[in-house]
């Protein structure tokens, strides 16, 4: 089951971010008036993988291969 969380600023309001971990992968979503505006990586849920997966569009939200991550830790239970 994935997590879903939004932190709203309480001075802007309009602003928001929204982390999404849907159990593949962790994004963090910059809102402004509920629009995505920016979005960072976060981490992998499951393993990660050797090649990118980006260059097909029905793997979205994409993975981060194992070249552009630091440290390749096990996936954890909350």
């Amino acid at each position: 089951m994935g997590i879903l969380t939004r932190y709203v600023s309480n001075d802007r309001p309009e602003f928001a971010v929204l982390i999404e971990d849907d159990d593949k992968v962790c994004y963090a979503y910059l809102l402004i008036e509920s629009k995505i505006v920016g979005d960072i990586w976060l981490y992998n849920s499951v393993p990660t993988p050797s090649d990118p997966e980006w260059h097909k569009k029905e793997n979205l939200p994409f993975l981060n291969p194992v070249e552009f991550v630091k440290e390749n830790l096990e996936p954890f239970d909350a």
